[in-house]
């Protein structure tokens, strides 16, 4: 049923692309609202701290770097659609509620549409927590995950709204969920079909300059995501255990590996001394989430295991990313998500690409090896012989 359900709303959107019948979106859903559009968080701006990148590079101009993020706003609707796994919501006279810069940049062609006879009901009020990219954990961190937390308030005081996750994902998406105070009795999943929503509460995405929102939303997430994890694990809050240096693990990945990794993390002990290498799909998310914490250096390729960057404060951040040196992609992206929770955080590039016919490329190992040792040496990454940092961060925060 679930694959025939999937193909009948594909072949849906195929016919109705192939027929010329354009998809109506709409920024203004007054006639589902339950009440005017309200806003849970305000936009704003900030000042990134890239002193360590710009010191190490010589490009005083990028000392700082200008962040700006949209204001949370909250739509409260009745009688919609949720259609397919990333729930794109439809009004009731079957227009698309084009409110999310997400949904925008979807080709209408690529869009399923509400099959209403093929639909389940939720008959439950309902917050919206699926979306683009809602198979990564990446993205469910960095881009849903605050959704979620500047409606924390609305939650906890109305405790029938169930929370909507993306259809086979809540099984690992509880793992953040739970430790961010949310029963689980309360999530639910979407179908790959259509869902007939009676109540829907739904905050756009509010990711703004590199991919973030306002790094408050970001350190609330780290503080209650390490208090739940220290808890678990009876560790003191206020006494985080300390490691080696560790390097992240790609080879078990499907794509993005660095092909010569073990190389490369000889050259990184060489240089620091002894050094873990962490293979996540090894280890547990409080296993992960210990180990970041644990580490005065951090270094490993673009690629998930970086999104656990988040839920540290007070590391030296080293992101690997493939190709020249650029100021966007991936590599900045990560080194922003690190400098933001309260790391300190620079990119080291590759200057290669994949290799022909693959997902992984090679990272030359004299030039690593020597930025690596120039960057020990660099004031602006504040180590001590111990490979600790020696400025005062600030602590993690009790919830």
């Amino acid at each position: 049923m679930k694959i025939l359900r999937r193909r009948m709303h594909d072949w849906y959107a195929s016919a109705n692309a192939r027929l010329g019948r354009q998809l109506s979106r709409s920024g203004a859903p007054d006639a589902c609202a339950v009440q005017p559009v309200s806003s849970l968080h305000p936009a704003g701006q900030a000042q990134l701290d890239n002193r360590l990148e710009a010191e190490f590079y010589q490009l005083p101009e990028t000392r700082t770097l200008p962040i700006s993020y949209p204001q949370a706003d909250l739509y409260h609707l009745r009688k919609v659609w949720a259609v397919g796994d990333q729930g794109n919501v439809f009004l009731e006279d079957g227009r698309l509620l084009d409110v999310c810069q997400f949904v925008q940049r979807l080709p209408s062609s690529k869009i399923r549409r509400p099959i209403p006879f093929l639909s389940q009901r939720v008959r439950e009020p309902v917050f919206h927590l699926t979306g683009f990219a809602h198979d990564s954990h990446g993205h469910f961190i960095l881009n849903h995950l605050p959704r979620l937390m500047v409606a924390l308030d609305l939650l906890r005081q109305e405790p029938k709204i169930k929370i909507l996750c993306a259809f086979g994902h809540s099984k690992w998406q509880l793992r953040y969920l739970t430790r961010l105070g949310i029963d689980p009795q309360r999530v639910i999943e979407c179908t790959n079909g259509t869902l007939q929503i009676d109540e829907l509460f739904y905050v756009p995405t509010i990711n703004g300059t590199n991919n973030h929102p306002d790094p408050a939303i970001y350190r609330a997430i780290r503080d209650r995501m390490v208090a739940s994890v220290f808890a678990e694990l009876a560790v003191p809050l206020d006494q985080p255990p300390r490691g080696n240096p560790v390097f992240i693990s790609r080879a078990d990945a499907p794509d993005k590996r660095i092909s010569n990794e073990a190389a490369l993390l000889e050259a990184t002990r060489d240089v620091l001394g002894p050094v873990d290498r962490l293979t996540l799909s090894e280890l547990s998310l409080p296993q992960q989430i210990l180990k970041f914490n644990a580490a005065p250096v951090i270094i490993g390729p673009v690629g998930q295991g970086l999104t656990n960057l988040l839920f540290t404060t007070g590391k030296l951040a080293v992101i690997l990313d493939r190709g020249a040196f650029k100021p966007t992609g991936w590599g900045a992206n990560f080194r922003d998500l690190a400098i933001l929770a309260g790391n300190r955080a620079l990119r080291f590039h590759s200057g290669t690409e994949y290799q022909e016919g693959k997902r992984h490329y090679s990272f030359p190992v004299e030039p690593y090896r020597s930025e690596l040792k120039r960057l020990v040496q660099c004031a602006a990454a504040g180590l001590n012989d111990r490979f600790l940092p020696a400025r005062t961060t600030p602590p993690l925060t009790p919830v």
